[in-house]
C-alpha cells in the first residue's frame, strides 16, 4: 500500500510489468510513460495528462467540466485542479470500496531538465493508503535519489521453464535454452530483443554466445541493422514521430 516502485536495470522488465498492470486494470490506473522525449519530460505535459484521465473516470469529460483544458493555464493552475481532481478520486475509491493508481514508468527521466522544473519535482504525488496508489518504475542507479517514502520491488524474471515456453518457437536446442538464461538472468526485456534479433535473421543462436552479453549492446545491435534498412525520408519519420508536439497518426 501507498507507494511501490519497480526497480532493476534496463531489460529487466520494468516497464512490461507496469503496462501489464495498467491493461489488466483499465478504469482504475492514471498512467504516464517516460522517455527521453522532450514534449514528454515537460512537467505540464505530465500533469495535464493525468488531470485528462482522471476527469475521464470521473465523467467530467465534458467541455464545460474541462475548462482547465483551456492552453492559457499555467503550471501552478494545473497542479491545483490536480490536487482537487486526486482528492476527487479518493472520494469515489472510499464510496465504491475500490482502489485507483497513478503508474508512472521511467522514473529515471523524471529528473531531467532543471531543478524546480522537473517532473520530479511534482513528487510525491497526492496518495490515500486505501484509495489513491502510485506505482512506479526507475532503474537501480537512479533509486538513491527518489526521496519520497516507497516500498522496493523488483520485476518478475522468467525461470528456464518460462524461457522455454517464450522461445519455443525458434526450435533452439537445450544448449541455447542454457545459454540464454544464464546471460540474461531471466530477463523479460532481454529475452525479448534475443528473440526479436533471431526472428529477424539479424543473430543466430549459434553466433550469440560471441556477442558482448549487455542488453545496450543487444539493443544497439537492432537499431544499427534497422537504421541501415531506411533510406534519409525513413529515418526523418521516425524523427518527427519521436519529436512531435502533438500525437501523429502512422
Amino acid at each position: 500500500q501507498g507507494s511501490v516502485i519497480v526497480q532493476g536495470p534496463i531489460g529487466s522488465g520494468k516497464t512490461v510489468t507496469l503496462m501489464q498492470f495498467v491493461k489488466a486494470h483499465p478504469n482504475r490506473c492514471f498512467s504516464y510513460f517516460l522517455s527521453d522525449n522532450y514534449w514528454v519530460l515537460r512537467p505540464s505535459a505530465f500533469i495535464w495528462n493525468l488531470c485528462s484521465q482522471m476527469s475521464e473516470v470521473l465523467g467530467e469529460n465534458s467541455s464545460a467540466n474541462k475548462s482547465w483544458e483551456n492552453i492559457g493555464i499555467d503550471l501552478e493552475g494545473l497542479k491545483t485542479i490536480f490536487g482537487t481532481l486526486a482528492q476527487k478520486i479518493i472520494h469515489v475509491a472510499k464510496k465504491e470500496k475500490t482502489v485507483f493508481y497513478f503508474v508512472i514508468d521511467g522514473l529515471e527521466w523524471s529528473f531531467s531538465g532543471n531543478k524546480e522544473d522537473r517532473i520530479i519535482d511534482l513528487f510525491p504525488l497526492p496518495f490515500h493508503s486505501k484509495g489513491l496508489q502510485f506505482l512506479g518504475s526507475a532503474r537501480s542507479t537512479i533509486i538513491p535519489n527518489i526521496t519520497f517514502p516507497f516500498t522496493e520491488e523488483d520485476p518478475p524474471y522468467f525461470s528456464l521453464t518460462e524461457t522455454t515456453k517464450y522461445l519455443d518457437d525458434l526450435k533452439p536446442t537445450k544448449e541455447d535454452l542454457t545459454n540464454i538464461q544464464d546471460m540474461s538472468g531471466g530477463m523479460p526485456g532481454y529475452i525479448s530483443i534475443i528473440k526479436r534479433l533471431i526472428t529477424e535473421n539479424l543473430l543466430s543462436f549459434a553466433t550469440l554466445i560471441e556477442k558482448p552479453n549487455e542488453i545496450d549492446t543487444l539493443i544497439n545491435i537492432q537499431w544499427k541493422e534497422s537504421l541501415d534498412l531506411l533510406e534519409n525520408s525513413g529515418k526523418l519519420a521516425l524523427a518527427t514521430l519521436a519529436y512531435s508536439i502533438i500525437p501523429l497518426n502512422i
